[in-house]
């Protein structure tokens, strides 16, 4: 059943696709006369009869034949319409019409190419269809893998709609997930250690059954963003992923810095996530990284947000211009926390080469990641939501 505007856009255009009605020849041919030469067999003969529910019918029957429903690309176009047109007999349509020639019979030749004609024409209509509904779902598929898998700052801007796309789209796998969970949580699991030892005195009858519980809670969120130019599209992929978890996410604070750090949780609260993507980029964004300053900031006027259930992200590359790294505050962060996690698009062999701090950020960090690709990110935060508290 369709549940969003999407859902519902989306099944109009699939009952469209598959129900779509193909107009039916202009003329039917007339039944052929007893001198007409025909030795197709039995659809050949059929085809002539101008009976379309059962030409439609053995179409069909030869199109599964030859495996239809498994095609994935559009260029099978054309070899599937030829294996389905051999199904029915076509080698031995062209040998009637070859005897028709010789015969010198031109109204049946016309007759029998009329009507040969409509049946390759409804054989491409049902391959057509086919393609529509299986082809474009595969070549959707194979364009999310490459985008999954790809480095992020790799992504074309041409790309960007389709990986914001992806990227709730993981979301939504990642609440999904998270929510069973909770309810197996609240279900708990059968101790069978305690049911089998309250048993002992009843022969080994368990009358009581003892259930164990472990909480799953909904997580408390910060997120610090470099949004400078090196790093910016890591940044508004882990944004749109975090802000599309608030299912699931208790509290969730977002920090955008470059040159100096802003809180940007209002705007992404307040507009659409693609609106205040753009803004945060626009005010923030492509500034000299200093995050000494803006670890200084954070504890100056946020510090207050942070106790033991919450889980710090901080995503960049750790390239502080050679200004000073403020360990001792990112420390304090890490030992007020439930946990500090790192994310870095670099490859670790990049990280402590030229002005990157990577190597020192990482001592004070509970854990730190590379994040190059939107798999790996699904990765990390859904290992994040799976922790125990």
């Amino acid at each position: 059943m369709a549940k969003s505007e999407m859902d519902e856009a989306r099944f109009e255009q699939c009952f469209d696709r598959f129900f779509r009605h193909h107009e039916e020849p202009t003329e039917r041919a007339a039944k052929p006369r007893e001198t007409a030469s025909t030795s197709g067999g039995g659809f050949a003969q059929l085809m002539l009869t101008g009976d379309a529910v059962m030409v439609d019918a053995q179409i069909a029957r030869a199109a599964r034949t030859v495996g239809v429903r498994q095609v994935q690309y559009g260029f099978q176009r054309n070899i599937l319409v030829g294996r389905i047109l051999r199904e029915l007999g076509m080698p031995d349509w062209d040998r009637d019409v070859a005897q028709l020639v010789d015969t010198g019979n031109d109204e049946d030749l016309a007759q029998w190419q009329a009507t040969r004609n409509a049946v390759i024409s409804k054989v491409k209509a049902v391959v057509d269809r086919q393609i529509d509904l299986y082809a474009s779902n595969a070549a959707q598929q194979m364009r999310e893998e490459r985008l999954a898998n790809i480095d992020i700052a790799a992504i074309r801007p041409e790309d960007r709609q389709a990986a914001i796309r992806l990227v709730r789209k993981m979301a939504k796998a990642l609440a999904t997930q998270h929510s069973r969970r909770r309810k197996r949580a609240r279900r708990g699991q059968l101790d069978m250690r305690k049911t089998i030892r309250q048993a002992m005195p009843h022969e080994g009858i368990p009358f009581q059954l003892s259930w164990k519980q472990q909480s799953v809670d909904r997580p408390k969120f910060i997120v610090l963003c470099d949004v400078s130019r090196s790093v910016v599209n890591a940044a508004q992929f882990l944004l749109v992923l975090m802000y599309s978890l608030n299912e699931v996410v208790d509290q969730l604070h977002a920090f955008a810095f470059s040159d100096r750090l802003e809180d940007v949780g209002r705007v992404l609260d307040g507009d659409d996530i693609d609106v205040a993507i753009e803004r945060i980029l626009r005010e923030v964004g492509f500034g000299s990284t200093s995050y000494g300053d803006a670890f200084s900031a954070f504890a100056e006027r946020y510090m207050h947000l942070v106790d033991r259930h919450t889980s710090v992200i901080i995503l960049g590359d750790g390239r502080n211009n050679y200004g000073d790294p403020q360990l001792d505050i990112l420390d304090r962060i890490r030992r007020q926390s439930r946990r500090v996690v790192w994310l870095n698009p670099e490859a670790e062999r990049s990280w402590g080469t030229g002005d990157s701090e990577m190597p020192a950020y990482r001592r004070f960090s509970t854990m730190a990641r590379t994040c190059g690709s939107l798999s790996e990110l699904q990765t990390i935060i859904g290992d994040m939501l799976r922790a125990p508290r």
